[in-house]
Order: C-alpha cells, then structure tokens, then sequence
C-alpha cells in the first residue's frame, strides 16, 4: 500500500469503511487466482464491509448451467477462500443495491469499474478503479491511498456531450461506449434531460468498458459539483447506429439472448416481466440479477418463467465460461456485454435494444 502512494504521488490515506472486490471468477483468473487466494486465506482477515463481484457461475444451481465439474471446483474454491477472510457473498456488480452503499463524498475502494463509475458519478462516493489485489489489501488494512478520483481536481468535467436523440436504453449504452471509445479520460458531462437507474448503470457501465472513464456529470441529476467543461462535442443517432453495426457480428439467428450487464435491478426485473407477459420465447433467454432480490421477485418470476426464461444468481454472462457450453452467439442489449463476450468469451455478438430481441426472439401465446 505505501508503495502504491508512493508510486502515484499520494500524500496521504483515508480509513475506509468497504471494498468491492472483483476478480472473483474461475474463468477470469484460473489458477494463478484461485492458487494465490487459496495461500492467503487463512492468514488475512478483513476489517470493513467487503462486498464480491460475480462469481463464474450460479452457485446453487451450476449443474442447471451447464457448468463443467472441474470449474465448479475452482469456482467454489475461490468463493470459500474470500469469504475465509471475511468477504460477504453478494457475488453482484451492483453492491449499491445490495446493501453495500457509500456515502456522499466518502473515500471507499472498490473494483468493477461499472459500479466504480456509478457511485463516483451518481451517489458523489469517490473510488479509483481498482484492481482485486488492491481491494483486498485494503479490505484487510481499512485504508486506501488518497489520488486520482479522490481528488477534487481530478473530478472536474473536462468534455460537454450533446446527444442528438436517446430513443431507448441502447442508446445511453451506445452513447457511453462512443465517449469511452473516443474520449477514454475524459470526466464527461452527459446533457440530458432525465436518466432512469437502468440509464444510469448503462452510462457508468459502457463508458468504464470501452475507455477507462470513472465517472461523469448529468446537470440536476448528478451530486457533483459542475464546471464548463474545455470542449463540446455532438453525438448523432447516426453515430450510436454505427457503433451498434461495429459492436454486431450477426443479425439474426442466436444461441442465447443474455440480460443483465450490469445486473439488473427490480425495476428492470419488473418492466422486463412486463414485456415478457402473454408472449413465449422461441430462443433460450438467460437473465442475471443478484440473489439479494430473489425473495423479493417471487412474485413476478412466473410471468419470466412461463415466457420461458431462465433467472440466475451470483454470475453473469461476461464473466461465465458460455463458450464451454457449446454457446457461440450470443444477444444482448448491453454494448458493456457486447465488448467482452466477443473479446473474453470469443463469441459472436448480436445487440439490440430489449424492445428489439423480445419481438425478434418470442412470438405471443
């Protein structure tokens, strides 16, 4: 940790009160991973909340995925090694929602850089995007080095984004992606007139995959403080149609239609049931939410399940081995999801917005 703020030039520390850890699954750090988290378990203990990014599989039901043994193996024993040291099994890229929420102004340390920019951005909490080594190591110091996104400096919108038109939740991801691409240091200011929590994650979430943006301004949305910003840029529906073009490999004939990237919130649970009410599924649907809310969707889960669709847990579909399971296209209407299916998974990508793959992907009953 000195040496870290050493490195980055930070002069002092804050005491922190949580970490997200990320880094949890068997399909992003193998066995180098599950052999290093193995070795310090029983010798690391953590001193504040830390909450676990998604695991690479749904930990009750894996045989129903599909997951190989030996992956279940790995998976399990990473699991049991963090929460050893006193990690608490959210297995969630949305702990915001799941019990782990910081503060105003206050200095955490966490990883998953979608829920990094969503607290930077939306709760004012301020978080660099860091690494599952750094969380851990702070989780078992109660402190974080203060540089970087702490700062107030380092927090000022530096680029005015002007949307032409955002007809849907495609395009906030689409708009986000187009700023990472581009811009991909930017602290972006977003002139919209309103943004929904599912907007939001999709803004935290597409900025943070396709650059390194940690978080971004909306004006009477957003807690931070704004500023002009140096330079104003346009963004056409012309370009975000482009991007979906780019980020497609296919139209039409899937394996597998997969929501929740980043997991999906009730809300969207609830709207999703919705749409998915009086229609069946011609394709397998596979949806990710953190088990925090399986009590709490009982009641709208048969609508999915008579539609045809299948609700898991503790995973999500970048970071489980889909390509290990005979899965070669994929849809999504998360261009977060599109990027690292294609480069982490290998798969070929279709996105459309939700609207989109309910009509193309089920007929009515």
């Amino acid at each position: 940790m000195e040496r870290e703020a050493s490195i980055s030039g930070a002069q002092r520390f804050a005491r922190i009160k949580s970490v997200h850890i990320s880094g949890v699954s068997y399909a992003t750090i193998g066995e180098a991973g599950r052999e290093w988290l193995s070795g310090i378990a029983s010798k690391i203990r953590f001193k504040v909340t830390a909450t676990t990014n998604p695991a690479g599989m749904d930990l009750i039901s894996w045989r129903d995925m599909g997951i190989p043994e030996g992956f279940a193996r790995g998976q399990i024993e990473i699991v049991d090694s963090l929460i050893e040291m006193g990690a608490l099994p959210t297995f969630t890229c949305t702990p915001y929602l799941s019990g782990n929420l910081p503060a105003y102004g206050e200095s955490v340390c966490w990883g998953e850089s979608s829920a990094v920019a969503f607290i930077n951005s939306v709760i004012g909490a301020r978080s660099n995007r860091e690494g599952a080594t750094k969380t851990i190591v702070a989780a078992a110091t109660g402190y974080t080095p203060l540089y970087g996104k702490h700062l107030d400096e380092n927090r000022v919108p530096d680029l005015a984004v002007y949307p032409e038109s955002l007809e849907n939740l495609l395009h906030y991801y689409l708009l986000a992606y187009h700023i990472g691409l581009h811009y991909p240091d930017s602290v972006p200011i977003y002139n919209v007139k309103r943004a929904s929590l599912a907007e939001l994650k999709a803004l935290a979430a597409a900025g943070a995959a396709s650059g390194s943006i940690e978080m971004y301004h909306i004006p009477g949305i957003t807690p931070n403080k704004l500023s002009d910003a140096a330079k104003s840029i346009q963004v056409t529906k012309r370009d975000l149609l482009s991007l979906r073009e780019e980020l497609s490999s296919f139209d039409g004939g899937t394996d597998l239609v997969v929501l929740g990237c980043p997991h999906l919130s009730l809300q969207e649970i609830k709207g999703l049931s919705d749409l998915m009410n009086g229609r069946k599924a011609i394709v397998k649907f596979w949806i990710f939410t953190a088990r925090a809310f399986m009590p709490l969707i009982e009641r709208l889960k048969w609508k999915i399940e008579r539609f045809g669709a299948r609700i898991w847990y503790d995973t999500c579909m970048v970071v489980s081995p889909l390509e290990e399971l005979g899965i070669k296209r994929v849809t999504t209407n998360s261009a977060k999801a599109a990027k690292y299916l294609s480069s982490l998974r290998g798969l070929e990508v279709e996105l459309l917005d939700i609207k989109e793959i309910i009509e193309r992907y089920s007929a009515p009953e």
